[in-house]
């Protein structure tokens, strides 16, 4: 995919699914998606994620509650904030697991982790576990 631009991908289902693609560039909001039930990223090649790339992805109010999973997927660079997921999603709703994430820093890694969630690693247990079996090069 190319560069996308502000909600270039406006979906409202009950499941998404985004397998195997590569995506250039996301900039803020570039995919906006309500969904019902669950929103999947699995096995993608983000070459550039903006601020708040992911922040337009929404859950669809839901009697089992909706979810969004993010496995086996691969960022090359990010922005601040730029894997920061709406709150319409609970963090026990939230599974990431099994990510590599390319950073480029002379830095604390653990704060260069909550710049891109927008929360720090010490308030959110559930970030910890993602942190721990994520891939930072």
């Amino acid at each position: 995919m190319p560069v996308l631009p502000t909600e270039a991908i406006c979906i409202h289902s009950d499941t998404v699914a985004f397998l195997s693609n590569r995506i250039h560039s996301l900039h803020n909001r570039s995919i906006f998606i309500e969904a019902k039930s669950k929103v999947s990223f699995n096995g993608n090649m983000f070459e550039e994620l903006h601020a708040e790339a992911l922040a337009g992805i929404e859950a669809s109010s839901n009697i089992y509650g909706p979810s969004i999973v993010f496995t086996n997927n691969v960022m090359k660079r990010m922005g601040a904030k730029s894997f920061f997921f709406s709150s319409s999603f609970s963090a026990s709703s939230q599974t990431i697991l099994n990510n590599t994430f390319y950073m480029m820093c002379s830095c604390d890694i653990e704060k260069k982790f909550e710049s891109f969630t927008g929360t720090t690693l010490h308030r959110s247990p559930s970030l910890k576990i993602v942190f721990r079996s994520s891939l930072l090069h």
